[in-house]
């Protein structure tokens, strides 16, 4: 590891933990991370079509540029809580009332993805109770982000 290049890198000193939290933009419901992600990856990819031109021109023109799509991974569970109720809640986020989709706010500390809907949530079990009551397992989300142009409110 380059020492010089690190010491040169801003620190982040800070001793409380900031969680994530998506929310509805509508106000309607908050769901704040019991754990912080343990991965994330953010893509964003360019839409081509094909040319309707003969001659001197590109077989592909330039479409448009897609929104960005946020996947995360998460523990979920601590201290034999039960968390069905508590991960019930974050599958309500994607719910769809009269037909759309719930339009979402997530945010980590200065990080954060908006407009955005819920566009997959995957849960992995790991441990339960006798009775099998959930206690922990793992979250896989994927965050779409919607074009503001696109919304309508009422």
């Amino acid at each position: 590891m380059n020492i010089k290049v690190l010491n040169t890198l801003p620190h982040d000193r800070s001793i409380n933990a900031q969680y994530a939290a998506i929310a509805r933009l509508d106000g309607k419901a908050t769901w704040e991370f019991l754990l912080l992600p343990t991965e994330m990856q953010w893509s964003r990819g360019i839409s081509y079509q094909p040319s309707n031109t003969s001659g001197n021109v590109p077989i592909l023109q330039f479409a448009s540029i897609n929104g960005w799509s946020l996947s995360m991974s998460f523990p979920a569970g601590a201290n034999d809580a039960l968390i069905g109720d508590y991960i019930d809640q974050l599958t309500s986020l994607m719910q769809p009332e009269n037909g759309a989709p719930p339009i979402l706010f997530w945010r980590w500390g200065q990080r954060q993805l908006s407009p955005c809907v819920m566009l997959k949530c995957d849960r992995t079990e790991s441990r339960w109770t006798k009775d099998g009551q959930l206690l922990e397992c793992r979250i896989d989300l994927v965050l779409g982000q919607v074009n503001e142009k696109q919304l309508v409110f009422s």
